[in-house]
């Protein structure tokens, strides 16, 4: 038995497929717009068609604008030399409303994840080669989520960048400003020590891991040449090939692709 007309039913379908949006949300919501005036309905709709119509992505960074070129590119303030990689265009919202960032930044638009599908070519990583390859890059500073997927990213990516001259750094891991200890998950802390030395991976120098605490179990290890390594549990010296680091990643299948 159908309690809406076809109309509501298509309504509130629509609106539970956005994200976070379940079934009650989406009746809630459906009701609401129907009870709006017909002007803040239309003024409403039109919004979401105007919106679709005129954003699309910057020419250099690929950031969402509704001009050719975003206010951030176009801005002479900015650090034209470093770029922050992001996944998506709302972690470019997250770091600007922290205030200390005075660089640009570069979206991929998703993450490499071949349980999905989504491959090198259906993001956007052939564009930040471009970017890099033309000069004046100095800093590439890889934002990706420190999850399976924003790792392998992140680590491709860097050994794309390998045969240019930057400096490839990745964001720091341990325990966020203003939180507990005692509500620290084991693989926050086990991160963390990590730190203390340095959150740099493009040079001769750096330290892959402190020593402490010494890894409890071995998963899985990927190896890359040192230039472009990342923080993580190694492997022993005495099981290392030539002058490459064993980097630590979960057991995860998808990854015995690459």
């Amino acid at each position: 038995m159908e309690y809406y007309s076809s109309q509501i039913s298509q309504l509130v379908e629509q609106l539970a497929s956005l994200p976070g949006i379940g079934a009650k949300t989406a009746q809630r919501l459906a009701f609401h717009i129907l009870s709006l005036p017909e002007e803040e309905a239309l003024k409403f709709a039109d919004a979401i068609v105007d919106a679709k119509k005129n954003i699309h992505c910057c020419t250099i960074c690929q950031n969402l604008t509704d001009q050719e070129t975003c206010s951030i590119c176009a801005s002479p303030k900015r650090d034209q030399s470093t770029i922050c990689v992001v996944a998506q265009p709302r972690d470019v919202l997250s770091f600007e409303r922290s205030r200390e960032y005075n660089g640009v930044y570069h979206v991929l638009h998703g993450v490499l994840s071949p349980m999905n599908h989504i491959g090198p070519d259906d993001i956007r990583i052939q564009e930040l080669i471009k970017r890099v390859a033309d000069g004046g890059i100095t800093e590439v500073i890889m934002a990706t989520n420190p999850d399976t997927e924003g790792e392998a990213t992140a680590m491709y990516i860097a050994r794309l960048l390998k045969p240019f001259d930057v400096k490839i750094t990745r964001l720091a891991y341990g325990i966020p400003v203003g939180s507990n200890l005692e509500y620290a998950d084991d693989a926050t802390l086990l991160r963390a020590p990590a730190e203390w030395k340095c959150n740099r991976f493009d040079g001769p120098g750096f330290r892959i891991y402190s020593g402490y605490p010494p890894p409890r179990r071995r998963i899985s290890y990927i190896f890359f040449e040192a230039s472009t390594c990342f923080c993580g549990r190694s492997l022993p010296k005495s099981e290392r090939k030539g002058v490459s680091h064993g980097i630590q990643i979960e057991n995860h299948p998808a990854w015995r692709a690459w």
